[in-house]
């Protein structure tokens, strides 16, 4: 399945392994930016989750909720705006 549209990118949230993973297979497709969105220091943890300013440059934004090998689960949803 292909999602992206008119503006030929996708946006890809790096939380670990598996969204790293999608973000690889992505490139053989479509045109991608990868925003790493974890923290390291002093705790892993999840440092933005807001993207309203850039989104709408983006046809799709993709983020994984549930990274089993890192141990991160995102509970929130990223905040991309008001995007159609």
């Amino acid at each position: 399945m292909n999602l992206i549209g008119k503006k030929g990118k996708a946006l890809y949230l790096n939380s670990g392994h598996w969204s790293a993973t999608a973000a690889k297979e992505a490139r053989n497709f479509a045109e991608i930016d990868e925003i790493n969105i974890l923290e390291t220091e002093p705790q892993l943890k999840v440092s933005r989750l807001d993207f309203s300013d850039i989104a709408e440059q983006y046809d799709y934004i993709h983020y994984c909720t549930n990274e089993t090998i890192s141990g991160v689960e995102i509970f929130d949803i990223p905040n991309v705006g008001n995007t159609r």
